[in-house]
């Protein structure tokens, strides 16, 4: 069974249509995907300060582009 999150007080304008996404179809968006290898590239590596966190973080973005 699908559970999705709605709101009984939000009005929506009738220019506006709203599309609801599965969950288990994280190639519809395109932050999932970065999540997922930012959490694989990052799993198993051990960093000795916060500094190389952030780098590590940097690096891995600066490779999506």
């Amino acid at each position: 069974m699908v559970h999705f999150h709605k709101s009984k007080t939000l009005t929506i304008p009738n220019n506006i249509a709203l599309l609801l996404s599965h969950h288990i179809h994280p190639e519809l968006n395109p932050s999932e995907k970065i999540w997922w290898r930012m959490k694989r590239a990052f799993t198993g590596k051990l960093h000795k300060s916060l500094e190389e966190v952030s780098s590590f973080i940097e690096n891995e973005v600066k490779k999506t582009n």
